[in-house]
């Protein structure tokens, strides 16, 4: 069974084109005003806890 493997190039994902590791950067969003930050300071908070795998908290 031969063939061409699927790679980031046959289907344009760019998710594949680039791995993250531990020398990554991240480009920060910068707001414009306090009050922009606070706005979107909810969201933040559950984002970072989620992705560390904090979430659902056990209560």
């Amino acid at each position: 069974m031969g063939g061409r493997l699927a790679t980031a190039e046959n289907f344009g994902d760019r998710r594949d084109q680039e791995a993250p590791h531990t020398k990554t950067h991240f480009e920060l969003r910068r707001f414009a005003s306090l009050a922009e930050w606070e706005a979107q300071q909810p969201g933040i908070q559950p984002q970072i806890l989620d992705s560390a795998g904090l979430l659902p908290t056990q209560a």
